[in-house]
């Protein structure tokens, strides 16, 4: 009987402690999870861009002292600057505090958690800034500027448009770029369609051919006009006229009306009274004056 109770309160003392082990444990972590979930929301990633500015956070684990861990917090985040930038060394920039937060563990030490904040045009300009290393007594090496992403105003923007600026500039050159390529494609769908009907039905192709050149040619003697009218006065002679148009291509008197034409098919026809050009009367839609 008496071995039977000695072993029944060994499985009891056992079983106490284990309880007990257990439910430390169970403490311990909820202290933890508690700790976690009061941290701020800025503690759960360590980099984050806002606007023109990138934020790093530094922590520092279970350090001896609040002094100490804001000191490794601090330059645990400026490793995490150097990181990401790739830059060599963050030498002449200013990081800003912007918080700090600080977690008590419970065997004295402290988590120390300090966000920084860094401009991104600063970090661009130390990033692009020409980088040196000294190795005495050699001589200082020449001066290598890093490589930085060119601006690009939208993700559309061709890489033939990068070398303008401006975010106007840029937009400019891609919709010309673009205008350009649906005209080339305009052309193409055009011509094949050009090519399909000589092969279906050769008639109307060849009236469609005459209707384009005749098109085109009276386009053309319009603009031949133009350009020689830009060149009249009212009241040139004759000889004016000869002078700046060349000879006439055919001249007919009529009474005191001297009808002279011009243009390669004789388009313009200039009616000249008493010997000089009137405002009206001839086949120009103006004619500058004196």
């Amino acid at each position: 009987m008496f071995i039977w109770l000695f072993k029944r309160g060994r499985l009891l003392g056992g079983a106490l402690i284990a309880a007990l082990l257990v439910s430390l444990a169970l403490s311990q972590y909820t202290g933890v999870s508690a700790a976690r979930d009061n941290r701020p929301f800025w503690t759960e990633r360590s980099t984050r861009i806002l606007g023109d500015d990138l934020y790093v956070v530094g922590v520092a684990s279970r350090a001896k002292t609040t002094e100490e861990g804001r000191q490794l917090a601090f330059e645990h985040g400026k490793q995490e600057l150097l990181n990401f930038t790739q830059a060599a060394s963050l030498n002449g920039l200013t990081i800003d505090t912007q918080m700090t937060y600080e977690e008590h563990n419970e065997d004295g030490s402290v988590t120390v958690f300090r966000l920084l904040r860094v401009p991104i045009p600063k970090l661009l300009a130390l990033k692009s800034a020409p980088q040196y290393s000294f190795s005495p007594p050699s001589p200082r090496p020449p001066a290598v500027k890093t490589p930085t992403k060119p601006y690009r105003a939208t993700p559309d923007i061709p890489d033939e448009c990068l070398y303008l600026q401006g975010h106007m500039e840029q937009l400019g050159c891609y919709w010309q770029k673009r205008i350009e390529a649906e005209g080339k494609d305009f052309k193409a769908k055009q011509a094949e369609e050009e090519r399909r009907l000589a092969e279906t039905n050769p008639e109307e192709y060849a009236e469609r051919k005459a209707l384009q050149q005749a098109k085109a040619r009276i386009l053309a003697e319009r603009e031949e006009t133009k350009q020689m009218c830009r060149k009249l006065v009212v009241g040139m002679t004759k000889e004016e006229i000869r002078a700046v148009l060349g000879e006439p291509a055919k001249s007919r008197p009529l009474g005191d009306v001297e009808h002279i034409y011009y243009g390669s098919q004789g388009q313009l026809q200039l009616a000249l009274q008493d010997g000089k050009l009137p405002m009206w009367g001839a086949g120009c839609d103006y004619i500058a004056p004196h």
